[in-house]
């Protein structure tokens, strides 16, 4: 009877091994599964200064993003980032609307003459005022052996650099057109409607 007892006992605790080795194959299963998972959609990040770095009708924005081991070189490295995605953004502005605005002042043999003075005029404007830009958000975090990363947006007022190129542009002689402000206004707001019209459709 003793060793029928003992036998039953043995059998029961071989029993709870394999059990037990089971489940933690199970768990080991999933944990890769979730891992391999975790790998193919990656881990969402909360970004700091996104809303600050939208377009409206009043503002052009951008935002730039750096990492450094030193303070001061995430922060300069993020500005300079920022500028350079706003230069890069109205760099598509610029172009579309010289090319309206030549298009509709200048004959046919003139126009791309006149496109490629509007546009060297126009493109210092954008330099001058990306390099006045003022910050609408700066946030720096500190990663520890990785250093710091920092993020800042910066922004320009439309109608304070359509009034800046269209004074350029009447003053130019070169371009021997006569210059229409209000035309030109006109095209300029054509131009970046359609600029946050093609924006939020990307959202």
């Amino acid at each position: 009877m003793k060793k029928m007892t003992l036998f039953a006992a043995v059998l029961f605790m071989m029993a709870a091994v394999l059990s037990s080795c089971g489940a933690k194959k199970q768990v080991a299963q999933n944990n890769q599964s979730s891992a391999e998972s975790g790998k193919i959609l990656g881990q969402e990040i909360d970004l700091p200064c996104v809303l600050e770095s939208m377009d409206d009708e009043n503002y052009f924005r951008d935002m730039g993003i750096a990492t450094s081991i030193n303070m001061q070189s995430a922060r300069t490295s993020a500005l300079q980032a920022a500028q350079d995605m706003i230069m890069q953004k109205l760099g598509g502005y610029v172009e579309g609307l010289s090319e309206s605005y030549s298009r509709s002042v200048a004959g046919q043999a003139q126009q791309e003459k006149v496109q490629r003075l509007m546009e060297a005029d126009m493109n210092k404007v954008v330099k001058e005022h990306i390099n006045n830009a003022q910050k609408t958000c700066e946030k720096m975090y500190d990663k520890g052996a990785e250093g710091y990363t920092s993020f800042i947006a910066i922004q320009i007022p439309v109608k304070k650099l359509v009034d800046s190129m269209a004074n350029v542009l009447s003053e130019d002689e070169e371009l021997q057109i006569e210059f229409n402000r209000e035309q030109f206004r006109k095209y300029a707001e054509e131009k970046q409607k359609k600029m946050l019209e093609a924006q939020q459709n990307k959202r």
